[in-house]
């Protein structure tokens, strides 16, 4: 049986430590959930961007857990993980790398009898 306030502070200090280095403050508690979201340029969320059980989606079972074990009466922390939570997929959705532009391929030389010149060139 899983006791809410042990596992909920289990929990956050697991998500802390899953954060980037610029979203915590070390001068704070693991057990308060303050953590920034000024992102910086060029975060690929590449550390929480993973599959399996290593992943976002163990996140996501854990506090479902969480909610679960606490009954109808969510608490402060609980819903500062679901907002902080939410934000970070958000986020990782925003900036995700199949979101970015596709490089642009060089467009084929082909001269006036239809031969490609980039394959003659080559032989």
């Amino acid at each position: 049986m899983v006791k809410p306030g042990h596992f909920g502070n289990q929990f956050m200090d697991w998500w802390m430590m899953m954060q980037p280095g610029w979203r915590k403050d070390d001068t704070r508690s693991l057990v308060t959930l303050v953590l920034f979201r000024d992102i910086p340029q060029g975060e690929t969320w590449q550390g929480l961007r993973k599959g399996g059980t290593a992943g976002i989606y163990v996140i996501v079972m854990g506090l479902s857990w969480w909610i679960k074990a606490q009954g109808i009466e969510h608490d402060t922390n609980v819903r500062s993980a679901i907002n902080d939570i939410s934000w970070v997929l958000q986020q990782m959705n925003e900036y995700s790398p199949s979101r970015a532009p596709a490089p642009k391929k060089r467009a084929l030389d082909v001269d006036g009898d239809g031969k490609d010149e980039g394959l003659q060139r080559k032989r």
